[in-house]
């Protein structure tokens, strides 16, 4: 994506003044903090705190989930859960909204592979507008870099030449990778009895939606009911 791009993108996702931090989906006024819709969550079962970012008609959490479970693990500062850790027990669903609260605070749940889905065509459509493109590749180049962090993300090689991992954050998301190459959050839904349908951020800049099994450990980001 060239300069120009996301200077565009980020003059259009600018930020907003103003926050307000919701305990148990209560709002109060705040003195100071900043976040790209103006709201932060506060989680009253350890007191951690999240920005939040609106995305089309979608409120997620802009920063993993970092409630600890008996066997959750931490990898690269991020926390990473099994998926039946994740559902707390729910049953696998693939609806919009999910109504899997499962680790999520209340009045928050996990996500569908549905509701992945609604992110990425949102901002697919927004991109294919802004960048005057109807090349699918590219649209979806751009979307990957702006869902990624501008740091943390390590330099890979490619071509004989080193390449800049890092994304431009442009949709507030701040996607931090928990290995050298990629972050996988998983979704409420279910491919099968052992594997589960995770999204997936690549350093490359591309989205990968496959099964993973449910065994493997990844982050979760939280969606607003």
């Amino acid at each position: 994506m060239n300069a120009k791009t996301v200077v565009f993108l980020s003059l259009f996702l600018f930020l907003l003044a103003g926050c307000r931090k919701e305990k148990d989906g209560k709002s109060y006024s705040l003195d100071n903090g900043l976040s790209l819709d103006g709201t932060s969550l506060l989680d009253f079962r350890d007191d951690q705190v999240y920005k939040v970012i609106k995305i089309g008609d979608q409120e997620w959490m802009a920063e993993d989930l970092r409630y600890v479970t008996p066997n959750s693990q931490t990898r690269n500062n991020i926390q990473l859960y099994s998926w039946e850790e994740l559902m707390q027990e729910s049953l696998s669903s693939n609806t919009v909204p999910s109504h899997v609260q499962g680790i999520c605070p209340k009045k928050w749940h996990i996500p569908s592979d549905a509701e992945w889905d609604l992110l990425v065509d949102y901002l697919n459509r927004l991109v294919a507008e802004l960048i005057d493109s109807d090349r699918p590749w590219e649209i979806s180049y751009v979307v990957a870099e702006g869902l990624k962090s501008e740091t943390g993300w390590p330099p890979y090689h490619d071509y004989a030449q080193w390449v800049d991992a890092n994304g431009t954050n442009t949709f507030g998301f701040n996607a931090f990778p928990s290995s050298s190459s990629h972050i996988s959050y998983w979704s409420s839904t279910e491919h099968n009895s052992s594997y589960a349908l995770p999204f997936e951020l690549l350093h490359v800049n591309e989205i990968h939606q496959h099964a993973e099994y449910k065994q493997n450990q990844n982050a979760c980001r939280c969606l607003k009911n």
